[in-house]
């Protein structure tokens, strides 16, 4: 019996409905039907870097080495990252921020109670959110931001207090 081929079309349609936020194991499974599902179901991908409380510090220092390793391919299909290192150490912080340059179809950006000194360039993002980050350096992060030309939207929200600036071209920020 001769094999039959979805249309690729059709692929992309299905693998586009499923919620890869709310429903990662799907996508994974998605990847796993067959060669022609993977890149339609790597392009849904997204990656969450969460370290709440007490962990193994270690665990940044792999995903460091993962991310390094000549084989990883998975940098150039996140879209979406959130990262939250509520209460870890400053050396995590520092290890993770300058990788943000080197996800090439990075759209979407959100940290979640960091320390900030200044961000990579990331030509891509055109989303960026902070909750309960702190500035170390206002200067130098302000400056940072003018390495983002295709930003659209910028949430900083600290307690109860909440800056958001949405546009339809690019936020420009002096330098």
């Amino acid at each position: 019996m001769p094999r039959r081929h979805i249309p690729t079309e059709l692929v992309g349609l299905i693998i586009g409905h499923v919620d890869a936020y709310l429903d990662p194991k799907t996508i994974l499974a998605c990847a796993l039907v067959c060669r022609v599902w993977v890149p339609f179901a790597r392009g849904e991908m997204e990656l969450v870097i969460l370290r709440r409380g007490i962990d193994d510090p270690r665990k940044t220092l792999r995903f460091v080495d993962l991310f390094n390793a000549p084989q990883a391919t998975f940098p150039s299909f996140i879209r979406r990252l959130e990262i939250s290192l509520w209460g870890q150490q400053a050396e995590d912080e520092a290890a993770l921020l300058p990788l943000l340059g080197r996800f090439p179809a990075l759209k979407h950006l959100r940290m979640l109670g960091m320390r900030i000194a200044q961000l990579p360039p990331v030509p891509t993002l055109i989303s960026l959110n902070f909750l309960s980050c702190k500035l170390t350096s206002r200067g130098r992060f302000l400056r940072s931001l003018t390495n983002l030309p295709a930003l659209r939207r910028f949430d900083l929200t600290f307690g109860n207090a909440n800056l958001q600036t949405t546009t339809r071209n690019a936020l420009h920020f002096p330098r």
